[in-house]
């Protein structure tokens, strides 16, 4: 804490966090215990503003031309069936994950097809079965922001309690326009695939 590594960047309360959460959960489960309100105390301050930010701003984004931001990457797109247990996987045209690091949303999901066409989801990034990998250009590799293309892929790591069904990966992003620096949202979907027991 002291060399102010890690550890002291993860709380305002440095060598004294877990002190302070003894004594704060002790005081909740004594007034839970006796039925009364706690009283909230004084907040901590909020030192936003103080916050330095080593790591520069994400480049904008590019696609290759005649493509979207979404679409799937030619030749990587899903088989047309997979069996519970395998590992159905696309691949899409995408951009920098820091232009939306999504804190309450998501960057894929795995939807199951209805009868009727509507889709249900299934799955999240936040799922075990699930994993997201993004590639800054193959001929960038280390994101310097030569070309500013890049690629998602999206893996599900089909359940043996999937239903047998029509499924689909599908990608969301947000891309920075260049000359405006706005940042865009998009998404995109893979085929429909067969998951069958």
């Amino acid at each position: 804490y002291q060399a102010q590594r890690y550890e002291a960047a993860s709380t305002i309360f440095g060598p004294h966090t877990l002190e302070g959460y003894i004594q704060e959960f002790s005081r909740l489960a004594r007034d839970m215990v006796a039925g009364t309100p706690s009283e909230p105390g004084t907040p901590p301050p909020d030192l936003q503003s103080e916050l330095i930010q080593m790591m520069p701003e994400a480049h904008c984004d590019r696609v290759p031309h005649g493509v979207n931001f979404g679409d799937v990457v030619e030749g990587m797109d899903v088989q047309a069936q997979y069996s519970v247990g395998s590992i159905a996987k696309a691949t899409f045209h995408g951009a920098n994950p820091r232009q939306n690091q999504k804190p309450t949303g998501t960057f894929l999901t795995v939807e199951r097809i209805l009868d009727g066409g509507r889709s249900v989801t299934v799955a999240y990034d936040a799922d075990w079965e699930t994993k997201f990998h993004w590639m800054a250009g193959k001929d960038d590799p280390l994101d310097f922001g030569f070309t500013r293309t890049s690629e998602a892929t999206v893996e599900w790591d089909i359940p043996a309690d999937a239903a047998p069904g029509q499924y689909k990966l599908c990608y969301f992003g947000d891309h920075k326009i260049s000359h405006t620096s706005l940042v865009v949202p998009f998404s995109g979907c893979s085929s429909v695939f067969e998951v069958t027991a």
